[in-house]
């Protein structure tokens, strides 16, 4: 069993980018990322294919616009991203917020690869759409529209789950509250 040295915790809206094995950094990648407590909140991970860059989101909801909803006209750029506060809490612009992040251009967002968990529908009184399925919804479109391929999926149904990613070793963990674990061991 792998012990984390340097343990991250995301909260709803929280964010993180790193590069890895990188020269001159003074903050090394931590060890362990873990998104708690995801039931219709969506962990979203984006790499590149040698893990070297990396952004992680806990997304908790589908849009920024509640009363406008989800449209296309409404995709943001690198330009009104930082009009939308909290842009990584967001389904909606968490995408290209992350690729603006990670310093990787919409042309080049093909280059990586996504892993989505959570996404559940706890309680049967949900908004309709419900929360955590259109969550999941909205980032699939989102990342087919920058071409970026889902490489894993543990979402929807009606449990919570916590997903642990340990970067160096390009590893990712989603545990279902009660159930049995997903692993994805990601190969170069």
């Amino acid at each position: 069993m792998f012990v984390a040295r340097r343990s991250l915790s995301l909260g709803l809206g929280d964010w993180i980018v790193f590069r890895q094995n990188r020269p001159g950094d003074s903050e090394p990648a931590p060890d362990e990322v873990v998104c708690y407590g995801l039931g219709s909140c969506v962990a979203l991970v984006l790499a590149d294919a040698s893990w070297s860059r990396v952004g992680i989101a806990h997304v908790v909801l589908p849009s920024p616009y509640p009363s406008l909803g989800v449209t296309n006209e409404l995709e943001p750029d690198a330009t009104s991203l930082a009009t939308i506060p909290n842009a990584a809490r967001y389904a909606q612009t968490v995408v290209p917020f992350l690729l603006n992040q990670m310093q990787i251009k919409p042309d080049d967002a093909h280059l990586l690869q996504a892993w989505l968990a959570g996404g559940a529908q706890l309680l049967p009184l949900q908004m309709n759409p419900a929360v955590g399925p259109h969550n999941v919804s909205v980032l699939s479109e989102s990342l087919r529209r920058f071409h970026i391929p889902i490489a894993g999926q543990a979402t929807g149904g009606h449990l919570g789950r916590t997903l642990r990613c340990w970067p160096a070793k390009r590893r990712l963990e989603v545990r279902e509250t009660g159930n049995a674990s997903t692993t994805w061991e990601i190969r170069a």
